[in-house]
């Protein structure tokens, strides 16, 4: 008898137990991971876990891919913009062409034709979600600018610094460009001797520089050529970052120095922002115009060189899962390549108007390229979307198995093993009484 409420109370644990059990399956329906966990142990956590994340993945790649829609259809409203902005101007300068317009005419034209040039101008510098939509660097028509290179002290002071040496007063000198573009690569050369100068590139401030050597010092003097160059780079929405390139073994103990480096071993190949002395800043993206300044009270050699950066396309997605890179698109600059700074083109003259009509019949026609190139971005989005869609699609599916599977059979055994425990339970308690009674009999 003893054994048998034995068996009725490890059978009374078991039904428990697997009531139990089945509750959390119930209660877990909808969570993959705690099901499989239930279901399938450590390695069922692993793979529902593993789906889960891919999943997530999929979503945000899907929603960058939307936004890059987004992003895709204000350059499309930009581009017809500009087109509409374009053929106004064209308008207008062949108006302006006419040796027949007289000066009134002529100057209300002109007075429309710089709201448009400007209206142009603001559409250059457009953003979505602050990126930039137009990249002039990616424009059809482009321009080759060059800086002024190679200047010294043996260049007239532009001007002079509250600032003393022993008796010598400090200088400075300036070089400028409007280089068009809000971003490139700015290589400077420098031989200032052992008495220090200082080399800052800036936009039109120098107490706010893109880069600054603070006061950098060669081997020897100046005109035995000790050089070092610093190799900068800019741009829009990026830190501004410079290369070092030494050139000559003499100055290694004063770089080392000068740069707070243990070693110039395999320098060449780093990248720096803030580095010892120098110092770098971001760039204003809507200042196109460098000035490279020297400072100091000494002789000093200096040689600049400025390149457009390559354009950067833009990629969306997620790397983890699918990634598109879109083709940058750009507008005309609007200037006027007849001339060596490329001022803007205008229609003061006859001679400027009908310039003018070249240029802008040059920018009309690179926006069909540029069209061509978003029809590309949208064709290559729309498709990567569709693609992980679909993968999406699938993933729910497995997801939703593995959230329902066995749902129903739950059930079924949640109410089996109450019913089992119920029985046994009410066998136990009548056993139970059983043996009372019998013990009272005997004794």
């Amino acid at each position: 008898m003893f054994g048998n409420v034995d068996y009725l109370a490890q059978s009374l644990n078991h039904a428990s137990l697997m009531t139990d059990l089945s509750l959390k399956k119930v209660a877990s329906t909808g969570d993959p991971v705690k099901l499989s966990s239930l279901n399938q142990g450590a390695g069922g956590v692993s793979f529902a876990t593993g789906v889960m994340n891919d999943s997530s993945s999929k979503r945000n790649t899907i929603h960058s891919f939307q936004n890059a829609i987004s992003y895709m259809q204000t350059q499309d409203e930009g581009l017809r913009q500009a087109e509409q902005i374009y053929n106004r101007m064209h308008s207008i300068a062949s108006l302006a062409a006419d040796p027949t317009t007289d000066d009134d005419t002529r100057s209300l034209l002109n007075d429309e034709f710089k709201i448009l040039l400007e209206a142009s101008s603001d559409l250059n510098g457009s953003a979505f979600n602050n990126v930039p939509l137009f990249d002039p660097r990616a424009s059809t028509k482009q321009y080759p600018v060059d800086f002024p290179t190679n200047f010294s002290f043996n260049d007239p002071p532009d001007g002079w610094l509250d600032k003393y040496h022993g008796n010598k007063q400090y200088s400075y000198r300036e070089k400028s460009k409007d280089v068009l573009y809000n971003s490139g690569i700015f290589t400077i050369t420098v031989s200032p001797g052992g008495a220090k100068d200082r080399f800052i590139l800036h936009q039109g401030d120098a107490s706010k520089p893109i880069f600054d050597t603070g006061e950098w010092a060669t081997s020897g003097w100046a005109k035995h050529k000790n050089w070092d160059r610093f190799i900068v780079e800019y741009g829009p929405g990026k830190d501004t970052k410079f290369k070092f390139v030494p050139l000559s073994p003499t100055n290694e103990n004063l770089n080392k120095k000068q740069l707070s480096l243990s070693t110039l071993d395999g320098i060449e190949n780093r990248e720096f922002g803030d580095q010892g002395q120098v110092v770098t800043n971001p760039s204003d993206p809507t200042k196109t115009k460098l000035f490279l300044r020297t400072e100091g009270y000494t002789a000093f050699l200096v040689e600049a060189e400025w390149e457009k950066a390559e354009s950067e396309n833009l990629r969306v997605g997620n790397k983890s899962g699918l990634e598109v890179e879109l083709n940058s698109i750009g507008l005309g600059l609007l200037r006027d390549d007849t001339q060596d700074d490329f001022p803007e083109i205008s229609i003061g003259t006859l001679e400027n108007a009908n310039r003018a009509i070249d240029v802008i019949k040059e920018d009309l026609e690179g926006l069909s390229i540029q069209n061509g190139k978003l029809a590309s971005n949208f064709n290559r989005v729309e498709n990567a979307m569709e693609t992980v869609n679909q993968a999406s699609i699938t993933h729910d599916k497995v997801i939703s198995q593995l959230s329902g599977q066995h749902f129903a059979e739950e059930i079924g055994n949640l109410n089996k093993f109450r019913v089992r425990r119920s029985s046994s339970s009410s066998l136990m308690s009548r056993i139970m009484n059983l043996n009372k009674e019998m013990a009272e009999t005997l004794i």
